[in-house]
């Protein structure tokens, strides 16, 4: 569960979102590829990539993360 303080907002994640956000919020920057091999352990798939791109892509409209320049 996330709580969006701007919005009053909760958002129910699901384990590997929550899995994501976590990563995201720990490591300064990183790109889908390198948060799909963390969060898997292996390296990933180009479907798990889109997955986890998806997801950012998610969480940036959320509001809950910034893209930010490489």
């Amino acid at each position: 569960m996330v709580y969006d303080e701007a919005s009053g907002d909760i958002h129910a994640l699901s384990p590997v979102a929550g899995e994501l956000l976590q990563q995201v919020l720990t490591v300064q920057q990183s790109c889908a590829e390198s948060l799909a091999l963390a969060l898997l352990g292996e390296p990933p798939t180009a479907h798990d990539v889109r997955r986890v791109d998806k997801l950012l892509q998610d969480f940036e409209s959320l509001g809950f993360i910034e893209p930010c320049s490489a």
